[in-house]
C-alpha cells in the first residue's frame, strides 16, 4: 500500500511525515476557516460556488463518509502560499454540512521544506 502523500509541482510531501513534525513538536490543532480553506484547494469559488469539475482526486460521494474531528494539514510554502495537504474530502464534507471551522495544523515554510521529496523523473 502505497502512503500518502501531497503532491504539488515536482515535489512530493509525505503526510506521515508531516505527522511526525507535527507530533514532535506537541501542538495542538487550532481553528480553520473551511470557506478559505475551500477556496484555497481549489474547491469553491470566491462566491462559494462548488469548482466543476472538482480539483483532482476530490471524491464528493467518499468525502460524507469522511471524519471531521480529525484535523486538516495546512503547509505554509512561503510568506503568500499556504496549500492544503491533507483534508481536501474533509473541506468537501464540511462545505456540504455548513461547517464553518475544521480543526487543523499548520506546519510552516521551513517545515514543509523539511519534509520535501523531489518527483524521480526517468529520461529517455
Amino acid at each position: 500500500m502505497m502512503s500518502e502523500v501531497f503532491m504539488l509541482g515536482p515535489f512530493l510531501y509525505p503526510i506521515a511525515a508531516a505527522l511526525r513534525v507535527i507530533e514532535e513538536s506537541e501542538r495542538e490543532p487550532q481553528p480553520v476557516s473551511v470557506y478559505r480553506a475551500a477556496v484555497n484547494a481549489g474547491i469553491l469559488t470566491l462566491a462559494g460556488a462548488w469548482v466543476e469539475p472538482p480539483p483532482g482526486n476530490v471524491d464528493r460521494e467518499r468525502a460524507m463518509e469522511v471524519d471531521l474531528t480529525k484535523p486538516i494539514i495546512v503547509m505554509q510554502l512561503d510568506r503568500a502560499t499556504m496549500v492544503i495537504a491533507d483534508g481536501r474530502h474533509r473541506l468537501v464534507k464540511a462545505c456540504v454540512l455548513g461547517v464553518r471551522e475544521l480543526p487543523g495544523y499548520l506546519l510552516t515554510a521551513e517545515e514543509a521544506e523539511s519534509i520535501k521529496c523531489l518527483i524521480a523523473v526517468e529520461e529517455g
